[in-house]
């Protein structure tokens, strides 16, 4: 895959009027990177060592069963399973291509399963044959074959975004792939008559086999914000989930990452963050010891995500290391094990500086959809969408971590939510890209423990 980084046209200069090309010095290559890389950890004693990761599950079992009601035993089979879906999406897509259309953990039954919906014509003993070498058994998967493959659900998701523009741009209208990869057009409760006809208007005028679903929504307009700030955290060593601020705007930190052609140290963080104008990027060791750490390099907001990087320069200062913020856990940290794409039904969970300095700490909720069209900062924007009444997300934890509580997965890039106009009110609404897919366009790698 071609990495923004080495493509001018698609990088974004935010605090710019006139944006200018960027290139990222020696990232500048055409060279790929893995979707993971292990680190030398002779930094551990600098940071809290974490305790075992059992430590970590009990406390998921713990949250999952207050946020979705459930006994302890459906909270222990459905963590489970989605332990052992874990990278499932990567490796189907690697077999299937657009063959796949979507894999997503359907827990609304008496039998929690993982569902695969593929295209017509493929083969179903190829996808059994994944799933197993996955370690899932056959009482764990569900093979649905879809009238349509993933470039057609693509396409008609590309058709309505151009004709549904202007009531997305207004927030009258989302649009989201969910459960069973249906296409869905979302109307806000006080959408207008003339946002109402457009997408009914849409929805009938398809051509596709892909047949899109109209559907209400009991949310008023979808006010969907970037969530920075302009205020200080704190936390040491470098790690996702901790304050830094470019002089512009606050923001939190993502996941370490690393390069396949040299050896500097790099974080992600939002697209709408990065701000590569400004030469310094500053973190803080507590409330009144900042100090300068790097820069940013360049970022990008539009159809593909919201996603950015940052360069660690000052190593000694801030040594960076393959850990997130976890208030629920650990000691406050936890490593980074792995990488995956989210998956619809998946409970995840996120973390960013500003939940931390409200006291709220680390949140979490359940992927709703993968690929929901928004309008942020005047772009249209595709992201995974997550929501549940156990989420909260403050101005500030734009550019901090998702992940999967259960096995320590990096997952996503906070971007956005719908955050209610109140001061100091949190959003239970929240968008995020996929970890895996920012590193990737990138050109970087996920450092994991």
């Amino acid at each position: 895959m071609e990495s923004k980084l080495v493509n001018p046209r698609i990088l974004i200069c935010l605090a710019c009027c006139a944006c200018t090309a960027l290139l990222a010095g020696s990232l500048a290559t055409t060279a790929s990177a893995a979707v993971t890389t292990k680190v030398p950890l002779g930094l551990q004693a600098q940071i809290e060592a974490p305790t075992a990761l059992a430590e970590q599950k009990e406390m998921v079992l713990s949250a999952y069963e207050r946020d979705q009601n459930a006994t302890p035993a459906r909270a222990q089979a459905v963590l489970a399973l989605q332990a052992k879906a874990a990278g499932l999406q990567e490796t189907l897509q690697a077999r299937l291509g657009s063959g796949l259309d979507q894999a997503w953990l359907d827990t609304s039954g008496d039998t929690d399963q993982v569902v695969v919906d593929v295209a017509p014509g493929v083969d179903v003993q190829t996808v059994e044959e994944a799933l197993t070498k996955s370690g899932l058994t056959a009482g764990d998967w569900r093979i649905v074959p879809k009238s349509w493959d993933d470039a057609q659900l693509s396409q008609e998701r590309s058709r309505l975004t151009d004709e549904l523009k202007p009531y997305i741009h207004t927030g009258e209208v989302k649009l989201g792939v969910g459960r069973e990869a249906q296409l869905e057009i979302l109307l806000a409760a006080d959408a207008s008559t003339p946002a109402r006809t457009a997408a009914a208007a849409a929805a009938s005028s398809s051509a596709s086999p892909v047949k899109p679903l109209v559907q209400d929504s009991s949310e008023e307009r979808f006010a969907v914000q970037p969530v920075w700030y302009e205020s200080p955290g704190y936390g040491s060593p470098l790690i996702a989930g901790m304050y830094y601020d470019n002089y512009v705007v606050s923001c939190s930190t993502g996941f370490y990452a690393t390069s396949p052609v040299n050896s500097e140290a790099y974080f992600l963080t939002a697209g709408h963050c990065a701000k590569p104008a400004e030469p310094q990027d500053k973190a803080c060791k507590s409330s009144s010891s900042c100090s300068n750490f790097g820069s940013d390099i360049g970022g990008w907001l539009g159809p593909g995500g919201d996603y950015g990087l940052m360069i660690d320069t000052a190593k000694s200062t801030w040594p960076p290391y393959p850990a997130f913020i976890d208030w629920s856990c650990c000691s406050g940290t936890l490593p980074v094990y792995g990488a995956s794409s989210p998956t619809v039904g998946e409970y995840v969970c996120h973390t960013g500086w500003r939940s931390e300095a409200v006291g709220v700490g680390t949140t979490c909720g359940t992927v709703e959809r993968t690929e929901s069209t928004i309008e942020l900062e005047g772009s249209t924007v595709t992201e995974v969408e997550a929501g549940g009444s156990g989420l909260c997300v403050y101005k500030g934890d734009s550019g901090g971590p998702w992940f999967n509580p259960y096995n320590a997965y990096a997952i996503g890039i906070m971007s956005a939510a719908e955050i209610p106009s109140g001061e100091g009110e949190c959003g239970r609404n929240a968008w995020f890209t996929s970890a895996p897919l920012a590193a990737a366009d990138m050109g970087v790698s996920i450092a994991i423990y």
